[in-house]
């Protein structure tokens, strides 16, 4: 029988932060407990310190200046997916929260939480990598900033130190000429995790051509698979389906997806590419919303 483990609650980040290190790798955080609960009772998650962060102030903001919209760690999803500052400044990602889980899921869960879950399907990190967010970081010693990309390593796997805290999320606003989509498909209910979600964003230019584009897929990789190089080369083609599905095979060849009961690895790869078009093709129409494949 696993040994009982001490809870601690403090009130302030700096007790927290204290806290974490004192006892290291033996504490976990754990704030809306959503994914630490199920773990927790498989036994696949061990800890001899249980730190709860719902006694902390200051971290459920959704604000956002003329740069950036910034998600405090401790924000309830929902609460995200319905301010007003999220659905002005960043509309796919506030219609691609509504599809995570079920309300009661997003009435508990954190912003935070989701991010250093490292969930290889979870629908959040596929928009906040595709708009290049930024994870704030602090420790007792101070503070640093990693780009979503470089926070996430591998299957349920940060580069969080286990001293360090997420303190929230900073997301660059796009500009105007920006259209974007989130493609969400299920294998199974519609409250199941993913199996193959596409965020794909494009920028027209004023002739017409494409300015910009992103593309960032869970489910079909460790984390969020992004390719740059192969975005850089769409900038200057016409939108066409024939540049679209170019790029979508990109992507299917370098993905290297896992197995799981929501899709074998060659179902996933075989799904990715039309998705990733059709995630396109919505994104070039400005649709900038979330939907279920």
């Amino acid at each position: 029988m696993r040994a009982p483990a001490a809870m601690h609650r403090p009130e302030t980040l700096e007790e927290l932060l204290a806290i974490l290190r004192e006892h290291g790798d033996s504490a976990k955080i754990v704030a809306g407990g959503t994914a630490f609960t199920i773990l927790w009772k498989a036994g696949l998650l061990q800890a001899e310190h249980i730190v709860s962060a719902t006694g902390l102030h200051g971290l459920t903001d959704v604000r956002a200046d003329d740069e950036a919209l910034t998600v405090g760690a401790l924000a309830r999803v929902r609460d995200v997916e319905r301010a007003e500052a999220t659905r002005r400044n960043s509309p796919v990602l506030a219609s691609a929260l509504r599809l995570v889980a079920n309300v009661r899921v997003r009435n508990v869960a954190t912003m935070g939480g989701n991010v250093a879950e490292a969930d290889y399907t979870s629908d959040p990190p596929a928009v906040l990598s595709a708009l290049d967010a930024v994870v704030t970081i602090r420790d007792k010693d101070g503070g640093r900033d990693l780009p979503l990309r470089e926070f996430l390593v591998d299957y349920f796997e940060t580069a969080l130190r286990p001293d360090e805290f997420v303190t929230g999320v900073r997301i660059p606003i796009l500009a105007a000429d920006w259209g974007g989509t989130y493609l969400k498909l299920l294998s199974r209910s519609a409250e199941d995790r993913t199996c193959i979600g596409v965020a794909a964003f494009l920028q027209h230019a004023t002739d017409g051509t494409c300015a910009g584009v992103r593309v960032a897929v869970v489910g079909g990789n460790p984390v969020p698979l992004r390719l740059p190089e192969v975005e850089r080369q769409f900038v200057g083609q016409e939108p066409s389906m024939e540049a679209f599905a170019a790029l979508a095979a990109e992507y299917a060849a370098a993905a290297d997806p896992v197995a799981d009961n929501r899709g074998t690895a060659s179902y996933r790869r075989r799904v990715m590419a039309p998705l990733i078009v059709r995630a396109l093709r919505r994104a070039a129409r400005g649709t900038n919303d979330a939907v279920f494949a």
